[in-house]
């Protein structure tokens, strides 16, 4: 957890392509954690309209809905 929680505060995270899906979602009201500019074409993201830096206390029906739909989606099939 420190070197995710250092890169994180550093601006600098490296995703690599793997065979598990990945579902990055991104609530429109988070102050203290940005939305990229730019992902790799290979992740998908998802806005969580309404929600705050804790989308599971402010929406928690969408929230389980993005992760159930996270984790239906296949890699290959992109």
């Amino acid at each position: 957890m420190g070197a995710a929680d250092s890169a994180m505060r550093a601006s600098v995270f490296e995703l690599r392509q793997t065979d598990t899906p990945i579902t990055l979602a991104w609530p429109e009201f988070d102050r203290l954690v940005a939305k990229p500019a730019r992902l790799p074409s290979w992740i998908r993201s998802v806005d969580l309209p309404g929600c705050g830096h804790l989308p599971m206390w402010d929406d928690p029906e969408l929230v389980a809905e993005t992760l159930l739909a996270g984790s239906a989606v296949s890699v290959r099939a992109a």
